[in-house]
């Protein structure tokens, strides 16, 4: 690692006063930017002005900042991985402050978004993802390709992946909103090969693909597959704050939130197989991702099984017979094995719903019945939840009530798109 310390006469170089200066006074404080036109550029000539930002000349430094500096956004890939990678501290600092000035804003955003990206800017992590969550829900969808623009140049990779977590959120088959929102998408993603940028793109390219551009939809999802490697070596393990919590507990992760988008694409597909083995992967993270690993289980397999791959229940034959099982995990065995097919299917679900009702009935905690009632509720099996709390009375309506909720907000919207929030702020999904 090599950084131009000083001058003949002892004092500190111009270039090393500077990048110490923002170490002193944060590198997480971005000077003011606005869009200006880019000068283009080619991705030879981007690596090695980024070497040249360790050069043992100054003015060679300088002049390498400036050029990267009017190259713009096609430049922050290379600069937002010299930042985080690089050994040379010089080249590592002068990276991060131009990566950090990228300008977030376009010239033809609308005065709203200007201000939320400007904000977005000076804002911690939490009230950036609150941010994200407006910009996803503005009118018109004005604000989808500023949302995926974040997702390319977003200072930290947490940031980039929350970003396109909440896009991804958005598709669902035959979803006719999709079609609308994806070139918005693509072109705030622009060429950025991101992890996360990697991922929107190949699920944009897999759902809109036509009968005569197949070889694109599977290019597509093996670009899916791919990235979402990438993502789960990048951790990918974060809460994403302001999103609903799920049927069985657990709160969305943008890991299980790829992992599931993936498993949908390939049960779609017909590649049912690689469907399993993500499901197999969801399942096995819950051992660590939270406290509660049976809530997490449930929450997993009742999404698996509404969204096309319910044979995943067959990869918890070993839970399912443990002594201690919980019946919860029981009963959303139970609801998979409902949407199956086969001549077996009905009975295990009979069998698998019965034994829960009678590991519920032997613990004699009204508390836990109810929970689980509510969530059988959530779940749309309505005849279980009544028959843990009884088919009349307060109980019932309060199943019943949970049950048109939980309709309500599935795990990515199936309504039209709405600026609706909470009293939060954080956008509601309908």
């Amino acid at each position: 690692m090599r950084l131009a310390t000083a001058n003949l006469n002892g004092t500190p170089s111009p270039g090393l006063r500077r990048w110490l200066l923002v170490g002193v006074l944060g590198l997480g404080m971005v000077p003011a930017a606005t869009a200006s036109p880019a000068v283009e550029s080619s991705a030879d000539e981007i690596a090695s002005l980024v070497r040249q930002l360790g050069d043992a000349d100054y003015a060679v430094r300088e002049t390498a900042s400036a050029r990267l500096s009017a190259i713009g956004p096609a430049a922050a890939d290379a600069l937002l991985a010299a930042a985080e990678l690089s050994d040379d501290l010089e080249v590592a600092l002068r990276a991060k402050w131009l990566a950090d000035a990228l300008p977030l804003t376009a010239a033809d955003d609308p005065p709203e978004v200007t201000a939320l990206l400007e904000s977005f800017a000076k804002a911690r992590l939490g009230e950036r993802v609150r941010i994200m969550h407006r910009l996803l829900r503005l009118d018109d969808d004005v604000g989808i390709e500023p949302l995926a623009r974040i997702i390319r140049l977003e200072r930290t990779a947490t940031g980039s992946r929350i970003a396109a977590a909440l896009l991804a959120r958005e598709w669902q088959p035959d979803d006719p909103f999709w079609a609308g929102i994806a070139p918005k998408i693509i072109a705030g993603l622009g060429p950025s090969r991101r992890p996360a940028a990697v991922f929107l793109r190949g699920l944009v390219a897999a759902t809109t693909a036509t009968a005569a551009t197949a070889p694109e939809a599977a290019r597509g999802i093996d670009a899916v597959v791919a990235s979402v490697a990438s993502l789960d070596s990048e951790n990918g393990g974060e809460a994403v704050p302001g999103l609903a919590s799920e049927p069985g507990g657990g709160s969305a992760r943008t890991g299980r939130i790829f992992r599931r988008c993936l498993a949908e694409l390939l049960a779609r597909e017909g590649r049912r197989k690689e469907a399993l083995a993500q499901a197999a992967l969801l399942f096995e993270s819950a051992d660590g991702a939270v406290a509660d690993k049976d809530s997490q289980t449930v929450a997993d397999l009742e999404w698996l099984a509404s969204h096309g791959v319910p044979e995943s229940v067959d990869l918890l034959d070993d839970r399912l017979t443990e002594q201690k099982v919980s019946p919860l995990l029981e009963y959303a065995a139970a609801i998979a094995w409902r949407s199956r097919a086969g001549p077996n299917a009905a009975a295990r679900s009979v069998a698998l719903s019965a034994a829960a009702a009678a590991r519920l009935a032997e613990a004699g905690d009204f508390t836990q019945r109810l929970q689980v009632a509510m969530l059988l509720a959530r779940f749309g099996a309505d005849d279980w939840a009544e028959r843990e709390t009884g088919p009349s009375g307060s109980i019932a309506r309060c199943s019943t009530t949970a049950s048109r909720l939980g309709r309500c907000v599935p795990w990515r919207q199936s309504s039209p798109r709405s600026s609706s929030t909470t009293g939060s702020g954080i956008p509601m999904r309908l």
